[in-house]
């Protein structure tokens, strides 16, 4: 077994720290990669922690790797291998002990994406579709074995290759998450997208305890080369932000084309609803007070009316799933007992433990406005022993 993966010696540590690469700034002035918020560090990790239910079977390497996660989209990553070119990458992440970080990286995994992707993509057999990233080379072969005429692949790391011409479907597996720069991937895959495509990508959402488990997170692994991690409204930001029509479920999510219709939206439209996330404005409108800053430096604001209204938006035909995260609740179960409405119409409502969240299904498109009603804001004098006499509901962060 190499010294690459168990650094017998000081072999390792040596060739690891002779590499120009960025170190850890515990000042909180590095950008988010994915909407450039000044981040916080988030937690420090040994470079051998593997995911794995046994993080450190292999040891540990000695060299710390600082993670962040941003307030505002909640993107997780960290800047260390940020100066690492892709022989560095080749050498120190996907060597020959590899396999034996992740055994299925070049073979079962890939099998098992054909098998789901398959009904998915059902309708689209002579569609041209892209497996991008690492170990897309088995990626593609096994979507063609299910009768997938036209797949090509593109591994950044593995080839120089760039395939031609654009696809209707470009698949990232494995593929954000392994990047110092997600925005970057994204622009590339983006740039083989037809004008009616979609981009269909691996879905590990951060569990909802993500600020207790911290660099507990399994998927948080630099010797699994997991650089990011996002959460479903990292991506639903980064959706938003280019002018995708963003739908998620079946442990993927899609960025479709606002144009597309035909084989391709109907494609998507099996993978999940739409998804519509909504957080405070960030100018002044009635309901809310000031902006504010949390503790881990998100920005949000509190409501103070029991009814909050967004302005008035086109919703596609189909089920549209509105999402409105939120910090904190004025008091236990008061989030359960908000209802969301498009319009005056009622939707089915629940709350996680960090959102509100309503379907909506619309044979056609509409224009309507979103309500959300509350029970009535209560001051935290009241219910917290506070010296706050403000009348407060939901702490709901500000996106953009």
């Amino acid at each position: 077994m190499e010294q690459a993966l168990l650094g017998r010696g000081d072999t390792l540590r040596e060739r690891i720290a002779a590499l120009p690469r960025l170190l850890s700034n515990p000042t909180g002035t590095t950008p988010c990669r994915i909407c450039a918020t000044p981040v916080i560090v988030f937690d420090v990790v040994d470079y051998h922690k593997v995911s794995d239910a046994d993080p450190y079977r292999f040891g540990v390497a000695g060299i710390p790797v600082t993670y962040y996660r941003c307030p505002n989209c909640c993107c997780i990553f960290t800047n260390f291998f940020d100066r690492w070119s892709p022989q560095d990458f080749k050498r120190f992440i996907y060597n020959r002990d590899y396999e034996l970080v992740d055994p299925e990286f070049d073979g079962p995994r890939a099998s098992r994406i054909a098998a789901e992707l398959a009904p998915l993509l059902a309708g689209l057999e002579t569609a041209r579709i892209l497996a991008y990233g690492p170990g897309a080379a088995a990626v593609a072969a096994a979507i063609a074995a299910h009768g997938f005429a036209r797949v090509e692949s593109c591994d950044p790391l593995a080839e120089a290759r760039r395939p031609s011409g654009m696809f209707d479907v470009v698949t990232g597996f494995d593929t954000l998450e392994r990047t110092a720069f997600p925005l970057q991937a994204f622009d590339e895959m983006r740039g083989f997208l037809s004008a009616d495509g979609v981009i269909i990508l691996d879905q590990r959402p951060q569990p909802a305890n993500i600020a207790e488990l911290r660099g507990n997170w399994r998927h948080i692994a630099p010797r699994n080369g997991h650089v990011s991690g996002f959460a479903e409204e990292t991506l639903q930001l980064l959706a938003d932000r280019l002018g995708f029509v963003f739908r998620s479920g079946m442990g993927r999510c899609g960025f479709l084309q606002p144009t597309a219709d035909g084989a391709v939206a109907a494609a998507l439209a099996r993978l999940g609803p739409i998804g519509l996330q909504l957080g405070a404005p960030a100018g002044e409108e009635d309901g809310w007070y000031g902006p504010e800053t949390s503790h881990l430096a998100t920005r949000f604001r509190w409501t103070h009316a029991a009814e909050i209204t967004w302005p008035s938006r086109r919703l596609r035909r189909g089920t549209t799933r509105i999402r409105i995260p939120f910090l904190i609740q004025i008091q236990p179960d008061f989030a359960r007992s908000c209802r969301l409405f498009l319009g005056e119409t009622p939707l089915p409502t629940e709350a996680t433990a960090n959102a509100i969240i309503g379907l909506v299904e619309l044979p056609a498109d509409r224009e309507a406005a979103v309500r959300l009603m509350t029970p009535p804001p209560a001051s935290p004098s009241a219910v917290l022993n506070s010296q706050d006499t403000r009348r407060l509901g939901l702490a709901i962060p500000i996106l953009g």
